[in-house]
């Protein structure tokens, strides 16, 4: 008897054979392609969580008596708010304030969160402008105090930047008094 010839398997087919490894590459291909992707996503998105730079700002304002504002070029000045006549100046013997400013800094101050830390290198902080203006820095200190003369809340600001947003969004440089690192 003869032996029937067997049918060639599926394996030795050398088109299948190309096929499939073909396959396997572009498997492999697509996988390193998105873990590629993932990595360059993970290396630009932001390392940094936005927070407030003073939290519950908003709540204690309203015991907010004086604002003490001091810089190299301008000197100390008070904005005090008196009951009968409001927000004044006591140095220029009360003369009254710009509401519409006073509470631009205010709501602006509650407002104001950190974008991402820069350096807390005390060497470096002149270059953004946050040097102590009491001290002789180019930084502007401005202090919210209540009536008994307590600080509520305080910050040296200096240079502004673009942060890069499409609506042409300044930034604010700015530090706590006795503090080193910059946001």
């Amino acid at each position: 008897m003869t032996d029937a010839p067997t049918p060639p398997s599926r394996h030795a087919d050398p088109r299948l054979r190309a096929l499939g490894v073909l396959a396997g590459a572009a498997a492999l291909s697509i996988a390193l392609a998105v873990l590629a992707l993932w990595h360059q996503a993970a290396l630009v998105a932001p390392h940094y969580t936005p927070e407030t730079f003073f939290p519950n700002l908003s709540v204690k304002m309203r015991h907010v008596a004086r604002i003490r504002i001091v810089s190299q070029t301008k000197g100390a000045f008070d904005v005090a708010f008196t009951p009968d006549t409001g927000w004044v100046l006591p140095s220029m013997h009360n003369y009254p304030a710009d509401f519409k400013q006073v509470r631009t800094l205010l709501v602006g101050l509650a407002g104001l969160e950190t974008i991402q830390p820069e350096t807390a290198r005390a060497g470096w902080l002149h270059y953004l402008d946050l040097g102590d203006p009491a001290k002789g820095g180019k930084g502007v200190a401005i202090s919210l105090l209540d009536d008994q003369g307590h600080t509520v809340a305080a910050l040296i600001a200096g240079k502004t930047s673009a942060t890069g947003e499409a609506n042409g969004a300044q930034g604010l440089f700015v530090r706590r008094p006795g503090s080193d690192q910059s946001w």
